[in-house]
């Protein structure tokens, strides 16, 4: 992948977390949603940081692949600490919150690189 198809990537997820983020306004009538949404998402992660560790393992991924999209989906996976299926507004806004940080951060490490 090039850098710009790296940042598209971080940048997509980003915006989903921060979609999610931003319906916390009223949480009890998007509660529902909100808990399937991160559901989804947070499996698109996990299946995400396998297949880039599988990549990583078998020496296909690139320098930047490997200093920039490898940690970010790695780190975002780890932070995405609420439970499929979850409906507690903390753990839930916690764990979105900080995707969408992560995200941010490793978008800046690849914009200053």
């Amino acid at each position: 992948m090039s850098k710009i198809d790296i940042e598209k990537e971080l940048t997509e997820l980003k915006t989903k977390f921060a979609e999610l983020m931003h319906m916390f306004e009223e949480f009890e009538s998007n509660k529902v949603f909100i808990s399937a949404q991160y559901s989804t998402l947070k499996q698109q992660v996990t299946n995400r940081a396998k297949e880039l560790e599988k990549l990583n393992i078998s020496g296909e991924l690139n320098e930047d692949e490997k200093h920039f999209l490898l940690p970010c989906i790695k780190k975002v996976d780890l932070c995405c600490v609420a439970r499929t299926g979850a409906t507690d507004k903390g753990k839930l806004s916690s764990s979105i919150y900080d995707g969408e940080d992560y995200c941010s951060y490793w978008l800046t490490e690849l914009q200053s690189s």
